[in-house]
């Protein structure tokens, strides 16, 4: 073989075994900055052990959020710190974690407040 050819099959092997490393490991998903429960305020309140889970994920940094699935800025617009969670949310009250305005996960909201924990950490 000449070796430009040695050269670009060994460029070819280096990039084949870095992608099979990286679907075989995977890739780490992005820590959340913002957890965000979406409910319907005219259903029900949120149960208290929702504010105390919350609270205690604001003492350890993230910002929480409690929003009614109807929001609207004063201009007649979803916040878009928050647009993400709300188009995911398909069962309410959901619980979302967002990295920046980007949705990492959503889920409904657990039942207990070790869940809530739990689900984001």
């Amino acid at each position: 073989m000449s070796p430009p050819l040695v050269i670009m099959k060994r460029i070819l092997n280096t990039i084949v075994l870095a992608l099979l490393l990286i679907a075989v490991l995977g890739v780490p998903a992005p820590a959340p900055s913002m957890v965000v429960v979406v409910y319907e305020s005219s259903e029900s309140p949120l149960d208290p052990y929702v504010v105390g889970a919350l609270k205690e994920l604001s003492v350890e940094g993230l910002q929480t959020r409690m929003i009614d699935r109807d929001v609207i800025t004063g201009g007649g617009e979803v916040p878009i710190q928050v647009q993400a969670a709300i188009s995911s949310a398909t069962q309410l009250p959901s619980l979302s974690l967002l990295s920046g305005d980007k949705l990492i996960s959503s889920q409904p909201l657990p039942a207990t407040y070790e869940g809530i924990l739990e689900a984001v950490r």
